[in-house]
């Protein structure tokens, strides 16, 4: 099943978008997809949409890693 988005971006934001056009996908849409999952990965996510709580899961590797650790 396919599923459109709108998306807004910034002026910088869509000359970066421009720019890896041809070498991260051939349109707007696929650099897109292509720069999302290539973060996913990046953060170990890429497998996601497979867990059944992968909501639960991407939230909490994400603070833990957002929250400042205290030394006691």
């Amino acid at each position: 099943m396919v599923k459109h988005i709108l998306v807004t971006l910034s002026d910088e934001q869509y000359r970066c978008v421009s720019f890896l056009r041809n070498k991260m996908g051939s349109s707007d849409a696929e650099v897109l997809r292509n720069v999302f999952l290539s973060w996913l990965a990046e953060k170990a996510m890429i497998g996601c949409w497979e867990i059944d709580r992968a909501v639960e899961e991407f939230q909490r590797r994400w603070i833990e890693k957002k929250e400042p650790k205290t030394t006691v």
